[in-house]
């Protein structure tokens, strides 16, 4: 698919963070290493706090994925981390699109059932409509993404307020086994497809398993392998259009042995632009 790459070479608004330079290098890398070029999205005001950086970002955000769009190209955004997806969402009209979410994490969990009270553990939540509804209409279109229309994959590590909150819903979870996503995958993709026809994919980087990633930030040991993200990004692509992607890459440069982390990257990126 023709795709524009954005670079947001923020984590949670904020430059200077090993994400944030994760991003900055693996779309550097993408236009060395696959020709690939990319628009660099800029927060034109001062760091204040995050939620005011974040804001400013996705602003900013918005109107670049929408230029993407209008040119009919797919707005593949790299981004040190997940609050983007507020940018990305909001850029477009979306009562029939749904989410496909890899992360190793859930980011489902809201000001009330949050254990630290980290800001970056919420975009999914907030997406569904569950909490910073006023943040989002701020950005762009916030209307949220029906939860039968949501399928989070690979989320190992969730508060217990978090999992219990998420098991009241109506989002998909399938997990993964062996690198690979669990069989249930394809049915809960099929079943999806009887809702929507177009997708948001969101990839957090640390649903990979550290010994492919070993420098994310938080880790989470049995996630996916190369092969095994790889294939299931095939299968969304197989049933799906999708409408906008994001690769969060949540990990720091300075720990990433052999840079494995950031090949990682570059191959999820590479395998995009080949659908």
């Amino acid at each position: 698919m023709e795709i524009s790459l954005l670079e947001v070479p923020y984590d949670l608004g904020a430059e200077g963070h090993g994400a944030a330079r994760a991003a900055h290098g693996l779309a550097m890398a993408c236009a060395e290493s696959l020709g690939i070029p990319s628009a660099r999205i800029a927060r034109r005001t001062r760091f204040r706090d995050t939620g005011s950086a974040s804001l400013a970002v996705n602003r900013e955000l918005v109107e670049a994925v929408r230029s993407a769009l209008a040119a009919k190209r797919v707005p593949v955004v790299v981004a040190g981390s997940c609050d983007v997806s507020l940018g990305v969402v909001g850029a477009f009209q979306h009562d029939s699109c749904g989410i496909v979410w890899f992360d190793g994490h859930g980011d489902f969990n809201t000001p009330e059932t949050t254990v630290t009270g980290f800001f970056g553990g919420m975009p999914l939540a907030a997406l569904t409509g569950h909490c910073y509804t006023s943040l989002w209409s701020q950005i762009g279109d916030s209307r949220p993404v029906a939860e039968e229309a949501t399928l989070l994959v690979g989320a190992m590590d969730l508060d217990p307020l978090e999992r219990a909150f998420l098991d009241e819903t109506r989002v998909l979870v399938c997990g993964c086994s062996d690198g690979h996503v669990l069989p249930a995958f394809s049915a809960m993709l099929d079943d999806l497809g009887r809702k929507v026809s177009q997708v948001y994919m969101h990839f957090d980087l640390d649903v990979l398993d550290p010994s492919v990633a070993p420098g994310i930030e938080l880790p989470v040991v049995g996630g996916l392998s190369i092969d095994g993200a790889i294939d299931a990004i095939r299968a969304v692509a197989e049933r799906f259009r999708i409408q906008a992607a994001t690769i969060a890459t949540t990990f720091d440069p300075d720990r990433d042995a052999d840079g494995l982390t950031m090949r990682a990257g570059l191959t999820l990126v590479e395998q995009l632009a080949a659908i």
